[in-house]
């Protein structure tokens, strides 16, 4: 009886050993899908939408080059040319603030790639209601480019941007997806100072600090200059906005982008090495 409990307790051992342990890379983090490109593609449609609005928003801001000629004229027949000059100058810029064939072509673009992305998205786990809100935000974009409002057109574009940002976080990109929040958020501060509303400057200005401290974790030690850097600009541009400077807060929020550029090449970096 010994001398069998011996044997089927040594068969048990073995046919434990011979179990296979835990699968540790079903455990571990599920490596992403590659980014697609026409995620890529649809990202860049919408950044471009955005630069044509905001081109549009400096052209009526600055008076044409044809006003700043005209106020200069004098002599006999100056009054004539004057009146002429300026007329010719506000027809350029009502044309060129008034020519919205690329956002159109951008628009329809993305609708199509949406369409081929969308199941893609849903294989790679993007929740109902993330595209839901994409869909929500593209429609709106639409809808302002077609009634060709210039900041309506900016607002849109970079709440879709902000959509499209967290569904890239679902794939391994090119970009990293925390710090193209850090622009979204910074955009959406311009956007609001452009309206005096310093309120909703000062919230998103809040959002743009805690997602920073998200990035910053992301820096490694050679960025350690450029994130004292970039601690600084965010502390200006939410200062600037506190004293309800828009000329200032303008100014500090280009140098903050500039910034974000920079941390974003730094990023790439590191992801290749």
């Amino acid at each position: 009886m010994l001398a069998l409990l011996c044997i089927f307790l040594g068969g048990c051992g073995k046919n434990a050993e011979k179990k296979p342990p835990q699968n540790t890379q079903e455990q571990g983090s599920v490596q992403k899908p590659k980014e697609p490109d026409q995620l890529k593609d649809i990202t860049k449609e919408i950044e471009g939408i955005f630069l044509e609005a905001k081109k549009k928003s400096e052209m009526q801001e600055k008076p044409s080059q044809g006003q700043k000629s005209s106020q200069t004229e004098s002599g006999g027949g100056g009054n004539k040319q004057q009146g002429s000059q300026t007329g010719s100058g506000k027809e350029s810029q009502k044309s060129k603030t008034e020519d919205w064939a690329k956002e159109e072509k951008s628009i329809k673009n993305i609708h199509k790639k949406w369409n081929s992305l969308e199941v893609d998205i849903v294989k790679a786990g993007a929740a109902d209601s993330l595209i839901q809100e994409f869909e929500i935000n593209l429609d709106n974009l639409t809808n302002q480019v077609m009634a060709r409002s210039i900041m309506g057109t900016q607002k849109a574009a970079n709440e879709l941007y902000g959509s499209i940002v967290k569904i890239a976080a679902l794939y391994q990109t090119d970009n990293p997806p925390p710090a193209d929040m850090l622009k979204y958020f910074t955009q959406k501060s311009l956007l609001a100072i452009e309206e005096y509303n310093w309120a909703e400057a000062a919230s998103n200005n809040q959002n743009l600090k805690k997602q920073w401290e998200k990035v910053k974790t992301l820096m490694g030690k050679e960025g350690a200059r450029l994130n004292t850097q970039m601690d600084y600009a965010i502390s200006d541009f939410g200062q600037s906005i506190g004293k309800k400077n828009k000329d200032v807060a303008k100014i500090k929020g280009e140098i903050l982008l500039s910034n974000i550029e920079k941390i974003i090449k730094e990023l790439k970096k590191n992801q290749n090495m």
